[in-house]
């Protein structure tokens, strides 16, 4: 899609804007959309006719799992200057672009204008600015819906630690819901002490949330994370010539979690993921042998843990 056409006109009274060309795949924006971004920033814009020369082209190209963005302008000193942005979905990518465009017609025209004429290391820090700045995703049209794995070890749901595994649906959009998560966790692990063991397993249900997340790249980022998990914790005896008639017992379980969540997104539909956490056990109890009697385990009040997971994503 070529848009180059001066299909709008502008504000009534507003000085005449530089030219404009945009490029970009039907999936994305059209020109229309675009200048409409441009201008709630700057009414000094236009979209270049057929054959006019414009002083910005703006090329918007889509795939899976990324876009990207290119922004080509001749500065007021008739210096060519190039500004690339990328982003998970197009639409960031075109407001993005905007954005940028917007910045650098307010600086090319003030310096078009302005007497004597600022330096052209002025057009340079307000185009970083754009670069530097956020882009705000509309919610609604970022919300994605997945499911995924994830295993690893912990010190708080065994008394020698607990290799565990889980399962979860996840939706993932914008803040203050980057990234929520509901699904089930299981730990086990086994400790001995002297000729007496014993196995522990939890299971549990699990919610988490990530309000927000750090971009590390155009596919990485990290996010802070808490969660909460609430099921039963198991305790049972393995028979031995010192125990001849092992016991088990249960308790309600229930723990808090902090952590990290780093993610890349391998491809458009598969994400991979490490997370290191704390965990707060809310509820504490003590397991003992009987005959003599001898502390097993006593639930501490805080542990660590890491591991990792996939994730595929259906919409």
């Amino acid at each position: 899609m070529l848009i180059s056409l001066g299909a709008t006109s502008n504000a009534a009274g507003a000085p005449e804007g530089p030219r404009i060309v945009y490029r970009g795949p039907a999936v994305c924006p059209d020109g229309i959309a675009f200048l409409e971004r441009v201008r709630s920033r700057t009414p000094r814009a236009e979209l270049a006719h057929d054959g006019e020369p414009a002083r910005f082209v703006v090329t918007v190209t889509a795939s899976e799992g990324e876009s990207s963005g290119r922004v080509e302008l001749t500065s007021h000193r008739s210096e060519p200057v190039v500004r690339k942005v990328f982003g998970k979905t197009c639409d960031e990518v075109v407001s993005a672009a905007a954005l940028i465009t917007a910045l650098a017609i307010e600086a090319t025209l003030d310096a078009d204008t302005d007497s004597p004429k600022p330096p052209a290391r002025e057009d340079n820090e307000k185009m970083a600015s754009a670069d530097a700045a956020p882009v705000t995703e509309k919610p609604g049209d970022s919300v994605r819906w997945g499911a995924g794995i994830t295993g690893g070890w912990d010190s708080w749901s065994a008394p020698s630690g607990a290799y565990t595994m889980g399962a979860f649906g996840e939706m993932t959009g914008a803040a203050p819901l980057r990234i929520v998560r509901l699904g089930l966790r299981g730990a086990t692990g086994s400790t001995s002490i002297g000729d007496r063991s014993a196995a522990f397993t939890l299971l549990a249900g699990k919610v988490s949330l990530c309000p927000v997340s750090l971009a590390l790249g155009s596919r990485l980022e990290l996010a802070p994370c808490v969660g909460i998990d609430v099921g039963q914790l198991g305790g049972k005896g393995e028979q031995s010539a010192s125990l001849a008639e092992p016991q088990s017992a249960a308790i309600f379980w229930s723990a808090a979690e902090a952590g990290f969540l780093f993610r890349w997104q391998a491809a458009g539909f598969l994400a991979l993921e490490a997370q290191a956490a704390l965990g707060f056990p809310l509820v504490r109890h003590s397991f003992i042998f009987e005959g003599p009697m001898q502390l097993i385990y006593d639930v501490p009040a805080i542990g660590a843990g890491a591991g990792v997971g996939a994730a595929v994503r259906f919409h």
